[in-house]
Formats: C-alpha cells, sequence, structure tokens
C-alpha cells in the first residue's frame, strides 16, 4: 500500500512538474516579477528600523549590526535579479515608487519613534554607525542599478 502511494504520489508530481514547465502561458510577466521584487524591495528595507526598533543595549545592539549587515547583502542581490528584468516605463516607475514610498512609511515611522536615550548612548552608537555607514555604501554601490527601476530607496 505504502509503495502504490509513493508511485502514485510520485507519478502526480512528475505529471504537475511537465505541466508547468511546458504550459508556456504560466510564464510571469515582466510587470509580476518586478512588482515581486519592489515587494522584496520592501520587506528588506523595513528590516533596518525593525531590527534599530530592537536595541535596547550593547548586545542588543550588536544583533541588530548582524541583520544590517544581512540587509545589504540582500540589497545586492535585489541589484543583480533587477538587472535581468526590462527597465519599466515611465508610468510604471510612478506605480513602483508609490508602492514602495507606502510600503516603507511604516518603518519610517519606527525610525523616528526610537528611543533617543538609547540611540544617543556613545557605545550603541559607535556600534550601530559602522553598520549604517557600511550600508550607506551599499546603496551607493547599487544606486545606478536601482535608478533604473525606481526613484530612489
Amino acid at each position: 500500500m505504502k509503495v502504490k502511494l509513493f508511485q502514485a504520489a510520485a507519478a502526480a508530481s512528475i505529471t504537475v512538474s511537465i505541466f508547468f514547465v511546458s504550459c508556456g502561458e504560466n510564464k510571469k510577466s515582466n510587470v509580476d516579477i518586478l512588482d515581486s521584487i519592489v515587494d522584496e524591495i520592501i520587506t528588506t528595507i523595513n528590516r533596518v528600523p525593525e531590527a534599530m526598533a530592537t536595541i535596547t543595549d550593547k548586545e542588543s545592539a550588536y544583533v541588530a549590526v548582524e541583520e544590517m549587515k544581512q540587509v545589504g547583502a540582500d540589497i545586492e542581490n535585489i541589484a543583480d535579479r533587477l538587472l535581468e528584468v526590462e527597465v519599466p516605463s515611465a508610468a510604471e516607475k510612478k506605480r513602483i515608487d508609490r508602492r514602495i514610498a507606502d510600503g516603507i512609511a511604516d518603518g519610517n515611522q519606527k525610525m523616528s519613534n526610537l528611543d533617543p536615550k538609547v540611540m544617543e548612548d556613545p557605545e550603541i552608537k559607535k556600534i550601530i554607525e559602522e553598520a549604517l555607514e557600511s550600508l550607506s555604501e551599499t546603496l551607493k554601490k547599487v544606486e545606478p542599478i536601482f535608478s533604473e527601476y525606481v526613484k530612489d530607496i
């Protein structure tokens, strides 16, 4: 019984795979791919204020810094994938800019609500400044790529 069930599942899996691979109509459009990448941009950018909001002491600052380093790496990865997508029209670019602005609004609010006592602590400030500078350098590096697809990030 187990063997027949496994064989049936394997056959079904292969049939479904062949169907999706052979069906040209299932290819995503450029807009769908770009929208997916835009969603990822928003999620990635919002991880910075989320990480910053967790900082309460030196230890949590180091954890936040690791997350910010990962954000930088993820931004570079996104930029590389953008190069494979057709550059959007001016109207599409405006739509994308609005989506990003709306999508990062909560993150911007989180940044403005950070505890000033924590952020002004000299030890914490030193820890996070280096990470923010590194992230800023990454953004400068990928800016020429992103500028083809969005106003700015």
